[in-house]
């Protein structure tokens, strides 16, 4: 189940709260709904794991200035006045998805910008591991075929540091230095599907 399944929910509540005066409520639902926007392809799955390692950070030490500061647990509580509603109204899979995004928030006092920023860092991470073994196993299924440079050419365009280009040059072509170039990583994951396209034409 993804983010993006319920981020209009969400959106469509916040709105709902606004119109009917409650202009704080809906400010700190449309915090959290950038969030889930953004990252709308990731599971709820994928959010609880990342929790854990969030829920050790330290909360920062509030000030005058700070009052006014959003709390996860503000967002919780108006995510379970969301669930009941729709419990109400029988809309029981939807009721559970956000039973099991309230679960997965926990229920704490720490700034809700502090824990969506970690979260953020949490999330890409793990979207750019899964980036990499993406081009790993396209590229290496690919090589050799006309595949191969579409799946080359999305590699070039993407986000993927250099040091994560060179840690999938490592896997499809072979021993090279940790410091190569972005350009010159490519080059070397060219250099096997070369080999075999030549191969095949007799030279």
């Amino acid at each position: 189940m993804t983010l993006n399944h319920i981020e209009g929910l969400i959106a469509a509540y916040a709105e709902g709260l606004n119109l009917g005066g409650g202009r704080t409520a809906a400010a700190c639902l449309r915090e959290f709904g950038e969030f889930l926007r953004e990252f709308g392809s990731s599971s709820i799955a994928e959010l609880s794991k990342c929790k854990p390692r969030v829920a050790q950070m330290p909360n920062p030490t509030a000030t005058a200035e700070d009052d006014n500061t959003t709390r996860v647990s503000d967002v919780t509580t108006h995510l379970r006045a969301l669930e009941s509603i729709l419990r109400a109204a029988e809309a029981r899979g939807r009721a559970d998805e956000i039973r099991l995004l309230i679960k997965s928030l926990g229920d704490d006092s720490a700034y809700l910008s502090d824990m969506l920023n970690a979260l953020r860092r949490a999330l890409s991470r793990g979207a750019t591991n899964a980036g990499v073994e993406d081009f790993v196993e396209r590229l290496e299924r690919d090589m050799g075929t006309d595949a191969f440079e579409q799946a080359l050419g999305e590699l070039k365009a993407s986000p993927l540091r250099r040091e994560q280009v060179v840690q999938i040059a490592l896997r499809v072509y072979g021993g090279i230095p940790k410091s190569t170039s972005r350009k010159a990583a490519l080059d070397f994951i060219r250099k096997p599907h070369d080999a075999q396209v030549n191969a095949r034409r007799g030279h």
